[in-house]
């Protein structure tokens, strides 16, 4: 930037809060292959997983709407989101995760707003 010299394929991006469109993107693709469904509620997804009797029944849809009453939460006290080699947690690995976020209060009646 502000120079001439041209970008090349060997140059080095910082990619920052991408995940949230490459899981979006996913789970398009799951819907449309017929996998899950984007009315299908969260506690089929992720069963065995306790949760705050409120969010029975919210969806796929109501949570990449933002309308699942969830809202700015973190990741649980200590909890890491990948190894330490860097490889990615297994979904066992990730259940005090799940069940963590799924335990916070909710910030508004799920498909309100």
């Amino acid at each position: 930037m502000g120079s001439d010299v041209k970008v090349t394929d060997n140059d080095d991006y910082h990619l920052g809060s991408d995940t949230k469109s490459m899981t979006a993107t996913v789970i398009a693709r799951l819907a449309e292959q017929g996998v899950l469904s984007w009315d299908q509620p969260i506690e089929q997804l992720i069963p065995n997983v306790s949760m705050n009797p409120a969010l029975k029944g919210v969806t796929l849809a109501m949570i990449f709407s933002h309308r699942s009453g969830i809202s700015g939460v973190q990741n649980p006290p200590g909890g890491p989101t990948t190894r330490a080699d860097g490889n990615a947690l297994s979904i066992e690995e990730k259940r005090p995760w799940f069940t963590f976020i799924l335990n916070q209060p909710l910030t508004s009646t799920p498909g309100t707003k």
